[in-house]
């Protein structure tokens, strides 16, 4: 180091995608688009570096030069800061008022909210013709458990905890339908 600004690594765009991945690993999982953005502006962020990385080392000489690096230094650090407490404060207001509607037959038939959910437990659904449904809600998400419908796709669906694709069983008539935070086409749509 001998007293200089560190030089960049060798495959400094894999080092820093590597990084950010790290660091999204650190605070939680998040949606892919997120990701993808934020890798984005890792990358962005670090062709900036470089930039005044090659003018600090074109004037290294000068006290203005180690000045310059130094309060950008401190401006990109509040900028990640800055960036990282946004997507944590979204990501959680993203969550809140998130509830699950059952609707069968057309109606309305339960509303449960997912942030309040703190244990696991199941609807048993009963329709016409023998119709069978059990609709299972854990904390922050929903699925049909089983179903006695011949071709069980909503069975197969799985888990939702989102807005973007509801639980529909055809047969039945039953639809799970998340409101509520946002979904993944709502981010994709900003």
């Amino acid at each position: 180091m001998n007293g200089k600004f560190p030089e960049p690594a060798g495959n400094a765009r894999g080092s820093v995608l590597h990084l950010a991945g790290l660091l999204c690993s650190l605070l939680g999982m998040w949606d892919w688009i997120v990701i993808k953005d934020a890798l984005r502006a890792v990358v962005e962020i670090f062709i900036l570096w470089v930039f005044l990385y090659q003018i600090y080392r074109a004037f290294h000489a000068t006290r203005g030069a180690r000045i310059m690096v130094g309060l950008f230094a401190c401006f990109l650090a509040l900028v990640v800061l800055a960036c990282a407490g946004f997507l944590l404060w979204q990501r959680a207001s993203a969550q809140a008022g998130v509830s699950v509607r059952i609707y069968q037959y057309g109606e309305l038939v339960e509303e449960v909210r997912l942030d309040q959910v703190t244990e696991p437990y199941t609807i048993p659904l009963s329709g016409e013709d023998g119709a069978e449904n059990l609709v299972e809600v854990a904390p922050g998400r929903v699925r049909m458990q089983s179903a006695n419908c011949p071709d069980q796709v909503c069975v197969n669906q799985g888990w939702i905890s989102d807005a973007s694709v509801p639980v529909v069983c055809l047969p039945h008539q039953v639809v799970l339908e998340i409101t509520g935070g946002e979904s993944h086409a709502d981010a994709a749509a900003g």
